[in-house]
């Protein structure tokens, strides 16, 4: 299956990446709080070979994020604000050049209460292990070193995924590591997860009152049941207080017992394997994948599915509405 990946929060994956600076102070101080203005762009280098990423982050979990001013077209602008953004670029490729290519004309780390310092840059390492499932792992560029914009903005890309995440004066040099992650299975642990199929699920859990998602899974060990997980009875887990949608009531859950759960990019008639829609904005997650996928229930109530306990099987649980 073309890019067969498994939901191993990777949202919940780089969303949730911690991030370690350092006390240095930038090498220009105008570049303090700079914008990155990449309106003038050099000329990109010929000399580019394989396929490289590049991430810019604000340190989200302090709060910061970073504001895009994107060209269109027809030649408006736009400001759009994300914790972190992705670019594909190319070895050798300047990285003014690959944000100009994407019509980013500039870019502004904001965290309120706080000052901007510069950049630290850490390379992405993978690993490959004899199945193919790969290991993620960061190191530092250069230490604790910090970057002013300018310096970033005139690297070339390297032969590696890198990311250059937003240093902030008020968060310690202990709140800036990029922990790693593999997308290998985890052995006896399978996912019930929900989609509230254009309403919006209300959860809490011990440090939020109240927060929407429109999508969730959760994550059972061998013997759990749905009820303890997502009442945070094993762990401090979400817990679903309700399920909602404007104009209509809930009715149900329509609910697929499978053997496992992947998401792809594209749907495929690969034998024992039910392709549901499930992200049309996101180009990995269009499809979740069902292997040897069965309905197991049309119409389940909350209550019904919290008794489910896991023996080996996964969950997929969609929203009904009238």
């Amino acid at each position: 299956m073309k890019k067969n990946i498994l939901f191993l929060l990777l949202f919940a994956c780089l969303s949730l990446m911690i991030l370690v600076g350092c006390e240095n102070e930038p090498t220009n101080e105008s570049d303090v709080d700079a914008e990155i203005n990449v309106n003038n762009s050099g000329e990109s280098n010929d000399e580019v070979s394989n396929e490289v990423y590049l991430t810019l982050d604000g340190h989200g979990l302090a709060g910061g994020m970073l504001s895009m001013t994107l060209a269109s077209e027809e030649g408006s602008t736009a400001v759009n604000e994300s914790v972190s953004w992705d670019f594909a670029a190319t070895e050798n490729e300047k990285i003014k050049d690959v944000l100009v290519k994407n019509g980013i004309l500039n870019v502004k780390p904001e965290l309120e209460g706080d000052t901007f310092e510069g950049w630290l840059g850490f390379k992405q390492i993978i690993t490959t292990d004899d199945e193919g499932y790969n290991t993620y792992a960061y190191e530092k560029l250069s230490g604790d070193t910090l970057f002013t914009t300018d310096e970033v903005l005139e690297m070339s890309m390297p032969n590696h995924n890198v990311t250059f995440m937003a240093k902030w004066t008020n968060v310690p040099i202990s709140d800036y590591v990029i922990e790693g992650w593999s997308d290998a299975p985890i052995m006896d642990t399978g996912y019930f997860s929900f989609n509230a199929n254009g309403g919006m699920m209300v959860f809490r859990d011990e440090e939020t009152e109240r927060f929407e998602l429109d999508k969730y899974n959760y994550w059972l060990n061998e013997g759990d049941t749905l009820e303890s997980v997502m009442t945070g009875a094993i762990i401090n887990s979400a817990i679903l207080v309700s399920v909602e949608k404007e104009g209509s009531t809930f009715d149900g859950w329509t609910v697929y017992e499978a053997d496992s759960i992947n998401w792809n990019s594209e749907e495929s008639n690969e034998e024992g394997y039910m392709y549901l829609p499930y992200d049309s904005d996101d180009e990995d997650f269009k499809y979740i994948v069902l292997e040897n996928g069965t309905l197991y229930s049309s119409s389940a109530s909350i209550d019904e599915l919290s008794k489910i306990i896991y023996e080996g099987k996964s969950y997929y649980a969609v929203a009904n509405w009238k």
